[in-house]
């Protein structure tokens, strides 16, 4: 509908010139860095926030926070979020039953936001979503019901997958959800924080030796050739 086209370039417009008005202040030296990231997540907040809201009128589902909620991971989790960062994100909804179709509505209630976010248009898009952080990755459902995600989480989840519930935050208000998560994390996650954070360090140290040792082999041949 051309509400529907409306709001999705009013969306755009605002990323556009709420990022314009953080970068000027940031190169006229008004802000630093850090809070230009926290600046840019809570920005990522709001209009998700909006589009989520525009989505369950579209689809006449309950609001965002009473059934359906978004976990924010990585960079958009930490509020760490730079001008051309995607959003990392898990879409999780709470049922009142087993209902296939139930399933469906959630499952293009997801659609519908990625579309409302991602599509590109003359104006651009909002933001690019990267969902492949949920259970299954590409195969799984866009949108997961809160029981198997906590399943998933509790036995068939890698480490790494742990690892990235160390960044991970409820976007806004949706208590049901933020107390899921935080018991899980407190349960599961907190005792072995010691160990998955060494994990990433030693990851990282591992990753950074092979840039140098890359580094090095290129300088070497460059060397022969000269």
């Amino acid at each position: 509908s051309d509400e529907w086209l409306s709001g999705k370039q009013r969306l755009r417009r605002i990323r556009q010139r709420e990022n314009l008005k953080i970068g000027m202040r940031q190169h006229a030296g008004h802000i630093q860095w850090p809070q230009v990231f926290a600046e840019l997540s809570a920005l990522a907040d709001q209009l998700v926030l909006q589009a989520a809201a525009m989505v369950s009128q579209r689809l006449k589902l309950p609001s965002y926070g009473d059934q359906i909620g978004i976990v924010a991971l990585g960079k958009w989790g930490t509020g760490e979020l730079g001008f051309f960062s995607d959003l990392d994100l898990v879409l999780v909804y709470r049922s009142g039953g087993d209902d296939i179709e139930e399933q469906r509505q959630m499952e293009r209630w997801a659609a519908e936001l990625i579309d409302l976010l991602s599509d590109q248009t003359p104006a651009g898009r909002v933001y690019e979503l990267d969902c492949q952080m949920r259970p299954e990755g590409s195969k799984g459902l866009l949108n997961i019901e809160l029981r198997p995600f906590l399943q998933y989480l509790q036995q068939r989840a890698e480490e790494w997958e742990w690892q990235s519930l160390l960044k991970a935050r409820v976007l806004g208000p949706c208590p049901w959800l933020e107390t899921a998560l935080e018991t899980f994390f407190c349960q599961q996650v907190l005792p072995q924080r010691q160990a998955l954070l060494a994990n990433v360090h030693r990851m990282k140290d591992l990753i950074q030796k092979q840039r140098v040792s890359a580094e090095g082999q290129r300088g070497e041949t460059g060397g022969r050739r000269v």
